[in-house]
């Protein structure tokens, strides 16, 4: 799988060497509401794709999804599909998108999320992202980004169970806070060349476990000290930092209270740090 990965990023990276120099036509500004109701409780999927602009995310109060997208190229002006139980909004094709917005471009999405259950599904490059989702409510949630500045939080527990949590990163800067709250029953981490902050305070549920796979790139774990959890660590790290009072003991354990994290951390040429704090 990392080799897998990292043969994607070596591609992509010679893919920004033809586009560089390459600028995006600009025009006028154009805004775009979004409004569109879930009238079922049974749930909806809620896919977006975006890039080269800026993208936040909130929980909503209400059963619908809402908000504006603004930008001043007409090739991205948004589409929507949707059906009884899936909504996409789209900005088209993103394949060449490798850089974050210059300040000439203007493609800012504010999307406020349903308050029904949802699997909600990201793909987006080179953009700056904020997504607060806290009290969400998530069944599942899948990232795929790349060339980006990118926070997501979890301030709250999510109100269900998420059976999934994956993210795919490459080349960006991506910090994940709360993971704890996020509830969910497995994450599965790749990133590649980026620099990243995987964060697991919150108030954990059930004993979960957690696979981070990365190369080329800085990852940091941070655990609560009061958080129970067990780190194995394989691969061939570039640096490993180690803080905290860790007990090592196959593996790196924080004895901690209630449930517990089992994390699962395969690196390559990479920098670890891992952090009790």
């Amino acid at each position: 799988m990392i080799k897998s990965l990292l043969g994607k990023f070596i591609r992509t990276l010679l893919f920004i060497v033809v586009l560089t120099g390459c600028a995006t036509p600009t025009g006028d500004l154009n805004s775009y509401p979004i409004y569109e109701i879930f009238d079922t409780s049974a749930g909806s999927k809620v896919t977006l794709v975006m890039g080269e602009g800026k993208l936040n995310l909130i929980a909503g109060d209400d059963n619908w999804v809402e908000g504006t997208i603004q930008n001043n190229f007409k090739d991205w002006n948004p589409s929507i599909q949707r059906s009884s139980e899936s909504l996409t909004i789209s900005q088209g094709d993103i394949s060449q998108i490798v850089q974050l917005p210059s300040k000439d471009i203007v493609n800012d999405w504010t999307i406020q999320l349903s308050n029904q259950p949802i699997d909600l599904f990201i793909e987006a490059k080179g953009y700056f992202g904020n997504l607060n989702l806290a009290k969400a409510n998530l069944r599942t949630f899948r990232i795929l980004d790349s060339f980006s500045e990118t926070e997501i939080q979890f301030e709250d527990p999510n109100p269900v169970n998420m059976s999934i949590f994956e993210v795919g990163s490459a080349s960006s800067r991506l910090k994940l806070s709360g993971l704890a709250n996020a509830n969910f029953d497995l994450m599965n981490f790749r990133g590649v060349g980026g620099n990243y902050t995987l964060d697991f305070s919150g108030q954990l549920q059930h004993d979960t476990p957690v696979n981070i796979v990365a190369g080329l790139g800085n990852i940091r774990v941070e655990v609560p000290r009061e958080q129970a959890a067990v780190v194995q660590v394989s691969g061939n790290t570039s640096k490993f930092d180690l803080q905290g009072a860790w007990v090592k003991d196959n593996g790196y354990r924080n004895q901690g209270t209630g449930k517990q994290f089992t994390i699962d951390i395969k690196m390559d040429m990479g920098f670890l740090t891992l952090v009790l704090k």
